[in-house]
């Protein structure tokens, strides 16, 4: 009788096990993997549930968690919601962080535009969801009239008063398709300081530069032909494009920021034509018309500039603006040197 008392209590045992493994089973969960200093307070944080949610799918986690270790996460429709950003974990990947918050690769590098030209970097913050622009800001704001001159253009306007183009349209709906001669278009007039410090800015690194070697920065660029590859690298171990002109002009008065965007604010923008070596040229390759690759010109021909920069594929190497690739990404050139 015993015998057959306990094996129905196994019976009714396995099938709570199965009842309970179904109702876990229909969760959905997303992995995690902890990486140093995080706890399951910093964590149930992160993805918005509840610190027992989550003891309950691991149980070992109420005692400790150990770096490395896998989390199994809840997300409950009425619980979760996208965090604004994600902190890169090891191996991670693109394809993989736009699965797990379920949102498009191309919305994920159009709003993380270094994504276009570098790979990912371990601890590197991604933004999951559209940055608030400028223009969203400057609707309420003082504003001043601009009268269009010959010659001016929605780009060159937005450069000299620090504004991009972006913003100017949605300041003046009337220039979205075309910009006649005389109109007069808003300004916001904060912008007008930051145009002030531009200037100045331009000028003390033009004048700290008079003395620097053309050639002797571009000798130094070239002799890292072939050089591979390397996200953040800036020395012989592998460059990206911006860490290849923080080496080049190393040795100089002239201290580089450490991405493209950040580059291109310095010197004096000068028209296509006038370009001469030693200047800088910038590309905008993540389909948004946005500054996010950078080279060296090293030579100017009559309708070619070829310049060195360092590319995900070839490493360091020379390209040329009438390789279509190049042509139609090409937004400006800056000079640095006298």
């Amino acid at each position: 009788m015993s015998t057959i008392f306990n094996i129905k209590i196994r019976i009714l045992l396995f099938l709570i096990f199965l009842t309970s493994l179904n109702l876990f089973s229909q969760q959905k969960t997303i992995s995690h993997k902890v990486v140093e200093g995080e706890n399951i307070i910093s964590i149930s944080k992160e993805y918005n549930v509840k610190p027992e949610l989550i003891y309950e799918l691991n149980p070992d986690s109420k005692y400790a968690i150990k770096v490395n270790s896998v989390l199994l996460i809840p997300l409950q429709n009425k619980n979760f919601a996208t965090p604004k950003t994600h902190i890169v974990k090891s191996k991670e990947t693109v394809f993989g962080i736009s699965k797990l918050y379920k949102i498009s690769i191309i919305d994920l590098k159009k709003w993380n535009p270094i994504l276009e030209t570098e790979e990912l970097k371990l601890g590197q913050e991604l933004h999951l969801i559209k940055q608030e622009t400028n223009a969203d800001k400057i609707v309420t704001q003082k504003t001043i009239l601009h009268e269009v001159a010959p010659k001016e253009t929605k780009y060159s306007i937005s450069r000299k008063f620090n504004i991009s183009i972006e913003d100017l349209e949605k300041l003046n709906p009337d220039i979205s398709t075309n910009l006649p001669i005389g109109i007069k278009i808003k300004i916001p007039t904060e912008n007008l300081i930051s145009e002030n410090n531009s200037k100045k800015e331009s000028l003390s690194v033009k004048n700290l530069s008079s003395k620097i070697s053309v050639n002797k920065l571009i000798a130094r660029a070239k002799d890292q032909i072939n050089v591979s590859y390397k996200s953040g690298g800036n020395n012989h171990d592998g460059f990206d494009c911006s860490g290849l002109m923080v080496y080049t002009f190393e040795n100089t008065e002239i201290k580089l920021p450490r991405t493209s965007f950040e580059q291109s604010k310095l010197g004096i923008i000068i028209e296509k034509s006038e370009a001469i070596i030693g200047d800088l040229i910038f590309f905008g390759t993540n389909g948004i018309a946005q500054i996010n690759h950078v080279g060296l010109i090293v030579e100017v021909n009559a309708n070619e500039i070829k310049f060195i920069h360092s590319t995900i594929h070839s490493g360091v190497i020379i390209s040329s603006t009438i390789e279509l690739y190049y042509k139609k990404d090409f937004i400006q050139i800056n000079r640095l040197l006298e």
